[in-house]
């Protein structure tokens, strides 16, 4: 995973994004929110935008992500916690939000290894469209075709965004 030291230079930044629609993001956010409709895993979850809007929706939301800093600034009622995606993890949630989150990771496979084993509906990845240059905080950028193949053997639909995002639907 790269340095992701954005927490500890802007602090609780996603809220400020979704209030603003920076970078069209109340789209994407909302794609996320209105796919799933149980419980649910936040993959990368920051300070818990999706968290907490999923918790208004009424749903059981759990938010994982590896940076100690984004974990401290959710707001306390959320159920963040900080976790390496690396490692095993035992619960079982229907839905599996990756939104911004697999452009990230040394082992992307991780994604559909967390899918494979603990998510028993549907899986939403939203990811930025690949641009001539890599950007500081991405490992890889993933184009449609690439999303598609990490989830070979289920059913997948792709999301077309805009110019800047896109991402996939995973159904088992």
């Amino acid at each position: 995973m790269t340095d992701f030291d954005k927490y500890r230079e802007r602090g609780a930044y996603h809220y400020d994004w979704y209030d603003k629609n920076t970078f069209t993001y109340c789209t994407t956010v909302n794609l996320c929110v209105d796919f799933c409709n149980g419980t649910t895993l936040d993959v990368g979850c920051g300070e818990g935008l999706i968290v907490d809007l999923l918790q208004q929706k009424g749903l059981e939301v759990t938010g994982i992500d590896f940076e100690q800093v984004a974990v401290d600034l959710a707001l306390p009622e959320l159920d963040i916690r900080q976790a390496d995606i690396y490692e095993a993890m035992t619960e079982k949630w229907e839905y599996m939000v990756c939104h911004n989150v697999i452009e990230h990771l040394t082992k992307p496979e991780r994604i559909r290894e967390i899918f494979d084993q603990n998510i028993t509906k549907a899986a939403i990845i939203i990811t930025d469209m690949p641009q001539l240059e890599l950007s500081k905080y991405h490992i890889k950028e993933f184009t449609p075709k690439e999303l598609k193949d990490i989830f070979s053997g289920w059913r997948v639909e792709p999301i077309s965004i805009n110019k800047d995002f896109h991402g996939i639907k995973v159904y088992k």
